[in-house]
């Protein structure tokens, strides 16, 4: 919806100018009065419409990350968490604790492999398994872990035996990742949390390491 409602002002006359004054506005007093009456009217109305469709406007319950390179591509995938929890942790880590330095690494046979650069308080990773697990689907779309600090996306159909846990899945962005090159840096890569549950996924050092316990008395 555009509303336009003008007068014969010249508005360039005054726009950033020493002509922006109160007495350019005084000839105009009623117009701008009436103009603010139907911008209340508007919004009274639009306030009082019901509620708006939510569905693709705004994300449903989960952990998701949202990458930006610098070449412009911009993917956004959701954590699995529950079924992959002491490697998505890894992962939130290394986002939300090492800041957004990094790069894309490689990019060919369908995979796209990034490293952000780690802390050392970030090192314990390196003693992750990181073979596929089927609770989390390993192909086309899918998040992988596949280093201490590296991850990978798979753009196409992994070559066999491909390495890495998947830790997640694209669910937006997808097609953006045909381009993208080696050497493209990270733009910007942050967590997103959404609902309560993954607002309490906790990954500071000692959720980290209840998590890596549990992960051990599992095998």
């Amino acid at each position: 919806l555009r509303v336009r409602n003008e007068s014969d002002y010249p508005y360039r006359r005054a726009w950033h100018t020493l002509y922006d004054t109160y007495g350019e506005l005084v000839p105009y007093a009623d117009h701008q009065k009436h103009t603010a009456l139907v911008t209340a009217v508007l919004a009274w109305g639009a306030a009082n419409h019901g509620p708006l469709p939510r569905d693709g406007v705004y994300l449903p319950d989960g952990l998701f990350v949202d990458l930006t390179l610098a070449s412009g591509a911009r993917v956004m995938a959701e954590l699995a968490y529950r079924d992959a929890p002491l490697w998505v942790a890894q992962f939130v880590r290394l986002v939300e604790q090492a800041g957004v330095a990094g790069r894309i690494v490689a990019a060919a046979n369908g995979i796209v492999r990034g490293e952000i650069d780690a802390g050392e308080g970030l090192k314990a990773g390196e003693e992750l398994p990181l073979a596929p697990d089927p609770a989390v689907r390993h192909g086309a779309g899918a998040l992988v872990l596949s280093g201490p600090n590296s991850f990978s996306l798979i753009a196409g159909t992994p070559p066999e035996g491909a390495a890495g846990k998947a830790i997640g899945r694209v669910i937006a962005g997808g097609k953006t990742l045909a381009n993208v090159v080696a050497g493209d840096p990270i733009k910007r890569i942050r967590i997103l949390r959404s609902g309560a549950e993954a607002s309490a996924f906790a990954t500071d050092d000692a959720a980290y390491e209840a998590l890596r316990r549990a992960a051990r008395r599992e095998r």
